[in-house]
């Protein structure tokens, strides 16, 4: 049994001489011969830029948040009562969040934020913190996609949707929303992996992002962004055995939601202007 690792190979320092002449001609012919010369890889400028990269989000991360809302929702568990001394009505509260993709006042989020409310209460971002009371436009419950709308005033700041079928594993990914009702919270991570489908209690869903980005409750129905400032996707669930995040959350890509989104569109006038 031979021990290779006490092994010894002595090579004459001759041959390697030779061996080394013979491949720097080598490639002195074929770049005479007009082969492409290979630049060497510009170490400095790629850690600049990651460098850059690293430095802030703020600037990506500012105009989606003046987009972002966070949401409470009132479910009530009792009928009206009509008598005046009648016990107040139980409820129970929900919360979430959701991104403005149309001015006049459109709203995306999930569904299952909305699902089942009386009462659909929007905080939006600006500095008097500005509360609507909301109307559901359309929900989609296989997608998990809620469409609101509420009534402003004046345009509102709007996010616009991604391709979603750019985003690769490693890409930026930048989560925004209301955690436990905190609003106006960024975190920042990378898409982790595209899962083909996974179950969330009853509900089975499909083609979506994984991220490592910090998810939580709360954050349901807000935007996931990429570093161009643009919706990739929208936040959904996490993955915690103790509920809260663990390094694991879910955002369905914002491909699915583009139909629902393109509907608020008014159709293009005809070709010939009649």
């Amino acid at each position: 049994m031979v021990d290779v690792s006490r092994a010894r190979y002595d090579v004459p320092m001759r041959v390697l001489a030779a061996t080394a002449v013979a491949s720097l001609v080598c490639y002195w012919l074929a770049l005479e011969n007009g082969a492409p010369r290979v630049s060497p890889t510009p170490i400095a400028a790629v850690r600049a830029n990651v460098a850059n990269a690293l430095s802030s989000f703020g600037d990506v991360a500012a105009p989606i948040k003046r987009a972002t809302v966070s949401i409470r929702t009132v479910q009530y568990l009792d009928p009206p009562q009509s008598k005046p001394t009648a016990k107040p009505r139980r409820w129970i509260e929900g919360i979430g969040s959701g991104v403005i993709v149309d001015g006049r006042g459109y709203i995306l989020t999930n569904e299952h934020v909305v699902r089942g409310a009386d009462r659909i209460e929007i905080t939006i971002a600006d500095p008097t913190q500005r509360q609507f009371l909301a109307k559901l436009v359309r929900a989609d419950p296989g997608l998990d996609l809620a469409l609101l709308r509420i009534e402003s005033p004046r345009k509102l700041p709007a996010a616009a949707l991604g391709d979603s079928s750019l985003v690769q594993v490693g890409d930026w990914a930048i989560a925004i929303g209301s955690p436990f009702g905190l609003s106006q919270t960024v975190t920042v991570g990378v898409i982790s992996a595209v899962r083909q489908s996974f179950r969330v209690e009853q509900h089975v869903y499909s083609d979506f992002f994984q991220t490592d980005a910090a998810i939580n409750r709360g954050n349901s129905g807000g935007p996931l962004v990429n570093s161009k400032g643009e919706i990739i996707g929208i936040n959904t669930a996490i993955y915690g055995p103790t509920g809260v995040f663990s390094g694991i959350g879910f955002a369905i890509p914002s491909n699915q939601a583009r139909a629902m989104v393109a509907a608020l569109k008014p159709p293009a006038p005809p070709a010939d202007g009649k």
